[in-house]
């Protein structure tokens, strides 16, 4: 199928082919055992490289690139797609390739990897694309550099308003912003704005994007505890089993961990013990067991 898109081969005929070279024993080396994937002998790849460079416009190899980026992206094979994208020069398509993946990407807590991927982006690109600025602004929480925050979110809205996009994903950012806002406000003593904040975040971030929500939810209760509300400020993180209809026992272990967070501001070790037991529990369980490393965002 991937020589179908690049080439315009049917599949069935680029299986003959590729079936002909390997019987003819032309530097192919299989990859699997099913006969899917295959690649060359560097040294000859590197000669039919060459090959093509002679017989092929820079155009027409820049679209091939394009060709396979497209194919990859729909495959979901992000890294494969990034080169071809990056060969070709599409800005664009990579970039919207990383917004469409980030939030699950972010869900796994993958940031080395969403790291990697920033970095494929020069630095001067970045207020083009809101997204990756969004991204670039979570990376600096993730690193614990909250002073940068305040002026990372303040470009990320300027860059949102010279460019155009669609409703929802502004309304998606905004949610964001209000999440990382919600924690500013927090630690700046100002319960009443962490509270509005959170509840901006909540409003607006999809449920699929947990990890957003939780970390509103996180302030929201601490803006309510802070305020002296603490029964309130727990019912804010447990009701949010039920609102959030999200199974994944990697959201649930990050949402108690919150739960521990605000059993140690009341100084309440029980309450901390118990609830970071079940947090282990259900860390176990998950498929993600570095959730667990979430919790240097909160302590």
């Amino acid at each position: 199928p991937l020589c179908e898109a690049v080439t315009g081969v049917s599949a069935n005929k680029s299986q003959d082919i590729i079936e002909w070279i390997t019987g003819a024993n032309l530097f192919l080396v299989p990859l699997d055992a099913e006969g899917h994937w295959y690649r060359y002998h560097h040294l000859f790849q590197n000669l039919l490289r060459h090959e093509l460079g002679q017989q092929a416009s820079a155009t027409d190899i820049s679209e091939s690139h394009a060709r396979a980026g497209a194919w990859f992206a729909q495959i979901g094979s992000i890294d494969e797609a990034l080169y071809h994208f990056g060969a070709a020069d599409d800005t664009a398509a990579a970039a919207d390739l990383v917004a469409w993946h980030r939030y699950a990407l972010m869900n796994g807590v993958e940031w080395p990897r969403l790291d990697r991927y920033l970095r494929q982006f020069s630095p001067e690109l970045l207020d083009q694309y809101p997204d990756l600025l969004m991204l670039k602004t979570w990376l600096l929480y993730h690193r614990g550099r909250w002073a940068e925050l305040p002026a990372a979110l303040q470009r990320l809205e300027a860059a949102m308003r010279q460019v155009s996009l669609p409703t929802e994903t502004v309304n998606h950012l905004q949610g964001e912003i209000g999440a990382l806002r919600s924690l500013l406000h927090y630690y700046a003593l100002e319960p009443e704005r962490a509270l509005a904040s959170a509840e901006e975040a909540l409003a607006s971030t999809p449920r699929e994007v947990w990890i957003v929500r939780v970390l509103a939810r996180l302030f929201l209760a601490g803006a309510l505890q802070m305020s002296g509300e603490s029964n309130q400020a727990y019912a804010a993180i447990y009701h949010g089993f039920e609102e959030e209809e999200i199974q994944s026992d990697a959201f649930k272990a990050t949402l108690v961990m919150t739960v521990c967070w605000l059993h140690w501001v009341d100084a309440n070790l029980q309450g901390m013990a118990q609830a970071a037991s079940q947090c282990i529990t259900l860390s176990q369980q998950s498929s993600i067991p570095q959730i667990l490393n979430y919790g240097h965002y909160h302590l």
